[in-house]
């Protein structure tokens, strides 16, 4: 989700449900809609704090929960206690896929380029993208969930 995105679904979001459109509200949800990967609450009130932002952590907390609530951030919590926030669609499964194939990807046909041949590796490679697409395709397609919120509710 384009972090503009994600902020302007929020604050419809907070409309929708009568609640408080704050500035303080809006700039941590610009914040934390920047952030690539997981984070903590208490790491974006300190990164707000160093930038200037007088932003109570209390805050940050609330906003960070209607986010979740929203559905422009996923929470990851963790055995222990302990919460992380990613940006909704940091968390997809074309999100992780991406991960996974930027690493094993070229190693993997980087080694059988190597040990084995060019051609190997570009069948190897050309496998891996079909399956890839396969997977996403039938995934994304048994997939029911809404997404969050539904912007025509609000206008």
């Amino acid at each position: 989700m384009d972090p503009d995105d994600a902020v302007m679904t929020f604050l419809r979001y907070l409309r929708h449900r009568g609640l408080h459109v704050t500035s303080a509200r809006e700039r941590v949800a610009r914040a934390a809609s920047v952030i690539d990967g997981h984070f903590e609450a208490g790491d974006l009130w300190a990164e707000l704090r160093a930038n200037g932002t007088s932003t109570a952590p209390a805050t940050v907390y609330r906003t960070l929960s209607l986010m979740v609530d929203a559905g422009v951030l996923r929470r990851l919590e963790i055995d222990e206690g302990a919460q992380y926030d990613s940006v909704a669609s940091a968390m997809s499964l074309r999100s992780i896929s991406w991960k996974i194939g930027q690493t094993v990807g070229p190693l993997g046909v980087g080694l059988i380029k190597e040990y084995v041949g060019t051609t190997e590796a570009f069948l190897t490679a050309s496998a891996f993208i079909v399956f890839a697409t396969g997977l996403f395709w039938l995934t994304y397609t048994l997939s029911d969930d809404a997404g969050g919120v539904d912007p025509a509710l609000t206008d």
